[in-house]
């Protein structure tokens, strides 16, 4: 490994704040602990695939019944990305093709993730009004143990993917004290998918890896810190410059970070785009201003865009965390200075 612990110390804080935010890792403590952290976390990564010198170069183009199949391409790796909710669960699938590229695909030629599947569903979907009272919508634990079960073996798994990230949840909002009951309601899905993940691979039925990843470690490295008078602004501005960032690489045709791998997710995209369009629309019409008031954020709501921009920048961020780790581990640190060039 070329990167060596006293390399890394020998680094300023700040240089080391920005390799942590490049590769996902932790970036608080002191200069000494976050050197040692990163070079803990570079040197265990169990990174995308390294592609062998003779693999075959691979396209980023998938068969139209390449979703159900799981293993792809030489040395690939198919990335399940699941942003957590009940009402509003969204997940995408990636090839993630190896890194670094195989021989026979040129630098010209870059290989990207190929996006297969892009996503949105209720978990749990509200209750018909129009029926009886009686027809209630329910919470109990022995309930989402089983749509965790069957969400999980009936449509994620069977994508085949070998390595399945989820969004992390926090028990409170904002700072706040008190924790909310709907909160408590996703956090006990979340631990459900852990464990029904975890029972299928002790019992050999899945062979995949399952990370946790921290949204706000996605949000600073797409989008970085966002200055603002409130944490209800903040928030609110931080959605919309992750919802205008994966529609700009849309309108864009990827924009060389993605390639839309399946007639599937290519219908998603265009829905996406079409929707974000429309948002750019009615804001352009509406009241400009600098200060984002409560009022203004109701009436430009993202109507669930950024479920499905979270799930796609969360994996897609994994990727890149992934590679970064691999620049640093074959060239050293200097290897992010010179890709930033």
């Amino acid at each position: 490994m070329a990167v060596t612990a006293a390399a890394l110390q020998a680094l300023k804080l700040g240089q080391l704040k920005n390799i942590a935010v490049r590769c996902g890792i932790n970036s608080s403590g002191t200069k000494h602990a976050l050197a040692s952290r990163i070079f803990s976390e570079i040197a265990v990564t169990d990174a995308i695939a390294i592609a062998p010198a003779d693999a075959a170069p691979r396209s980023n183009a998938a068969t139209p019944d390449e979703r159900r199949t799981p293993g792809r391409g030489a040395g690939s790796t198919r990335v399940l990305s699941i942003d957590m909710g009940i009402r509003n669960l969204a997940y995408c699938v990636f090839d993630a093709p190896p890194f670094p590229r195989p021989r026979g695909i040129r630098a010209s030629s870059p290989a990207m993730p190929s996006l297969i599947a892009w996503k949105r569903l209720a978990v749990s979907p509200r209750p018909d009004a129009s029926r009886l009272e009686s027809a209630r919508e329910t919470f109990e634990p022995q309930t989402f143990a089983s749509l965790a079960y069957l969400l999980l073996v009936d449509t994620l798994l069977s994508y085949g993917p070998t390595l399945v990230l989820i969004e992390r949840q926090r028990y409170r909002s904002a700072g706040s004290s008190a924790v909310q009951e709907w909160t408590v309601r996703v956090n006990m899905f979340e631990g459900m998918l852990y464990a029904v993940l975890h029972t299928l691979h002790a019992e050999g039925r899945w062979k995949g890896t399952v990370r946790g990843v921290t949204p706000g470690k996605v949000g600073g490295f797409w989008v970085g810190g966002t200055a603002t008078s409130t944490a209800k602004s903040a928030k609110w501005r931080n959605k919309t410059a992750k919802i205008d960032l994966v529609g700009s690489w849309l309108e864009a045709g990827g924009n060389g970070v993605l390639a839309l791998g399946t007639d599937e997710a290519s219908q998603t995209a265009s829905a996406f785009l079409e929707r974000w369009k429309g948002r750019g629309k009615r804001r352009s019409a509406s009241k400009t201003s600098d200060t984002v008031t409560a009022a203004e954020g109701a009436d430009e709501r993202p109507s669930k865009l950024d479920d499905l921009a979270d799930c796609l920048l969360q994996g897609l961020a994994w990727i890149r965390w992934e590679e970064n780790k691999l620049r640093i581990r074959a060239k050293g640190a200097a290897a992010l200075e010179e890709d930033a060039e």
